[in-house]
């Protein structure tokens, strides 16, 4: 029957054809397959990497912020004493403008503000000092002694913002004294999710889009959540005044029609805070593939065409094995090129013995392994050990879930270690656990971190230990100072020299007859004007005497301020030769 087929030309033609055609529509389901696979890893990849962005450069400063006022002898004091002094609002003050954060304040054990930053609210100047706020979560928390990171509305000023909150222990193992506060407003999350074009939402642990490229989507719920967790939300009045309802995308998906449009969806998590970037992007028909998979778009062409040839040779003798031997090869043939191609390292492992079964080349060249070598090694050869307790055992892991995890350390064959970022996960194959654990090399990342550090350091270090007296003006007030302006002014402390007018350490004339007060604002005006100003000035230390100084004003960006810095050196004795 099926070689009458074959020997009648007219149905062998419309075989032949049936044949080419299934060939064109294969080609191009693989091919738009393939544009989403890359659209989708190249997504995923920029997902990470704004996520990594806002954990390094936003979360991590607010907390080290947070827990050294926490940490503090200042903030144990003002506990203590229960006053605001001017000090203490200096220092809070400092401490904001250094993080760049909205408020900065400190609360007692009845959840009161004894101590707050000034925030600026409808032109006018106010205070959260006096306020009550014992039922936020954010002070509940710390009082039991964690670490806190808390979204909400601000329940006085209304405005959105994220708080970081630590308890202030006297000692280990007391009760804490109160909570230490830090508000961050959205600006620069809100500036992190606008760059490009695809559209992005920062999501609480408790599933509400807190920050949004999307001002519509802002305070919504993204699913899946419990209706639990909605009522918790209401109770806590987290989100005062907004009207709580979903977006219409789900977070665990990997696509949404949105408006009628078909978006990609990447989720990446915000280093260990729990909260989660979700990035949506408009699916391309016409996105680029890249080199591996073009190569492996026309070898499963090609592979699809030898197999068609193949099949119909089968059918023509009758050889079914040679048939199933050909959906063997291309099985395997696309599984190797799939494993080969993949720009991570790919290893898997049996969940029961922990030995290694199968790895692709990224692998081999990041541990300095042959192929052959790798095979049959187990977990514990390859990973610090410091890993090896519970990471690929911990209870309550559903398959498929993967697990990330930041600068860990693997060991290569030579011994030495390097940072990886790892993510992992299990599923069963054939009724057997498999581990797959994907690799990748941070030791760029690590080291580009370390060098931020070291320049940080380096730069204090020049500040502090500098022969000329520099400090730093915000209003025509010091607000800092080096080691040698207190030596030079005769100060004992800082706190003798900061938050004071030039004139207060300058006699009441100057040698030109000039008011010192009128002199000095004019001589920061034309700094603030032309970028730097020099002049000679008449200057007094601390018990009074006058001393001459030759002075540099230098106008600067401090963060998203313009301060002044100013250098002063004594010339009593240049004066004295004149």
């Amino acid at each position: 029957m099926l070689s009458d087929i074959f020997l009648n030309p007219g149905k062998k033609i419309a075989v032949l054809m049936c044949a080419f055609l299934l060939v064109i529509v294969f080609s191009y389901l693989e091919m738009n397959a393939l544009r989403k696979v890359s659209q989708e890893a190249d997504h995923l990849i920029r997902a990470e990497k704004a996520a990594g962005e806002l954990d390094n450069v936003i979360f991590g400063r607010l907390q080290q912020a947070v827990f050294t006022i926490s940490r503090s002898s200042f903030s144990l004091e003002a506990l203590e004493s229960g006053l605001e002094t001017p000090v203490l609002l200096d220092k809070l003050e400092t401490i904001r403008m250094v993080t760049n954060a909205s408020i900065v304040y400190l609360m007692n054990r009845s959840g009161t503000v004894i101590a707050s930053t000034r925030y600026l609210e409808n032109h006018e100047i106010k205070t959260l000092t006096g306020n009550k706020y014992e039922f936020r979560p954010y002070f509940i928390e710390a009082m039991k002694g964690n670490f806190v990171i808390f979204p909400a509305l601000g329940v006085t000023t209304l405005m959105r913002g994220v708080y970081f909150s630590a308890p202030v222990v006297p000692l280990e193992g007391e009760q804490p004294a109160g909570v230490a506060v830090i508000k961050m407003g959205p600006e620069e999350l809100d500036s992190v999710l606008s760059r490009g074009d695809r559209q992005s939402v920062l999501i609480t642990p408790s599933g509400v889009v807190f920050s949004s490229s999307n001002s519509d989507w802002l305070y919504k719920f993204v699913p899946p959540i419990s209706d639990e967790e909605i009522r918790r939300i209401r109770e806590t009045r987290q989100f005062e005044g907004h009207s709580i309802s979903m977006v219409p995308f789900n977070r665990l998906k990997r696509s949404a029609l949105i408006n009628g449009i078909n978006c990609i969806i990447s989720t990446a998590v915000v280093g260990t805070s729990q909260w989660q970037l979700v990035s949506l992007e408009r699916l391309r028909k016409d996105y680029p593939l890249n080199h591996q998979q073009k190569e492996f778009l026309i070898w499963s062409i090609l592979t699809l065409l030898l197999f068609t040839a193949t099949a119909m040779t089968l059918l023509l003798y009758g050889r079914k094995v040679r048939k199933a031997e050909a959906r063997s090869v291309k099985s395997e043939e696309k599984y190797r090129m799939m494993f080969a191609a993949e720009k991570d390292g790919i290893m898997l492992f049996d969940a029961e013995n922990m030995s290694l079964l199968e790895a692709n080349h990224v692998i081999t060249d990041l541990y300095h392994y042959a192929q052959e070598e790798l095979i049959g090694k187990k977990f514990s050869e390859l990973a610090s050990p410091s890993e090896l307790t519970g990471v690929f055992s911990e209870p309550g892991i559903e398959p498929e879930t993967e697990r990330l995890f930041s600068f860990r350390y693997h060991r290569r064959k030579d011994g030495t270690f390097f940072p990886v970022e790892v993510g992992y996960h299990y599923f069963i194959f054939q009724k057997r656990r498999l581990i797959c654990a994907r690799v990748r090399d941070a030791t760029a990342k690590n080291e580009a971190i370390q060098a931020l550090r070291s320049s940080e350091m380096k730069f204090r270090t020049l500040y502090e230990n500098a022969s000329d007296a520099i400090m730093l003006l915000e209003e025509n007030r010091f607000f800092d100072c080096n080691r040698a302006t207190l030596e030079l002014f005769g100060c004992n402390s800082a706190d003798d020299f900061l938050n004071r007018l030039p004139s207060e350490f300058s006699p009441a004339l100057q040698p030109d007859g000039q008011d010192s007060s009128t002199a000095a604002a004019e001589h920061i005006r034309l700094a603030s004007l032309s970028g730097n100003h020099r002049f000679e000035w008449m200057h007094c230390k601390k018990d009074g005497t006058p001393f001459p100084a030759e002075v540099w004003l230098t106008s600067i960006k401090l963060g998203d301020k313009s301060v002044i810095q100013a250098v002063v050196r004594d010339i009593s004795g240049l004066k004295k030769e004149q």
